[in-house]
């Protein structure tokens, strides 16, 4: 757990929601006021999560073969990064994994931000 220390905020609210037992993740609400308004520039986006409940089992396998082939090809990649690169390389998975239960299979290198 790390310890971090704002003082441009104020926490209000911060509780773990149970009620969504879709897996071992919980969702974490946190309510802040903050001291300075913030302007937000970036572009709302619509996520739409696929439904792996429903899936086959073919699919199933299709997908984790198709995620453990571009892991594979990307393995030294992976493996080189240090503690800095942690967050990168969550997103990099998190984004293959979506890809390829989404059914896009396109590729892109493991890049940094």
């Amino acid at each position: 757990m790390y310890g971090l220390s704002i003082e441009c905020a104020r926490l209000l609210e911060c509780q773990v929601h149970s009620g969504l037992n879709v897996s071992n993740h919980r969702l974490l609400h946190v309510t802040l006021e903050l001291r300075d308004p913030i302007q937000i520039t970036g572009t709302r986006v619509s996520l739409h999560i696929p439904n792996l409940r429903d899936a086959s089992d073919e699919k199933k396998v299709a997908m984790a073969m198709q995620l453990g082939v571009r892991i594979e090809g990307h393995k030294d990649e992976l493996a080189a990064g240090d503690a800095n690169d942690i967050n990168v390389q969550a997103d990099t998975l998190t984004r293959w994994t979506f890809e390829c239960a989404s059914g896009n299979n396109a590729r892109r290198r493991f890049t940094k931000c």
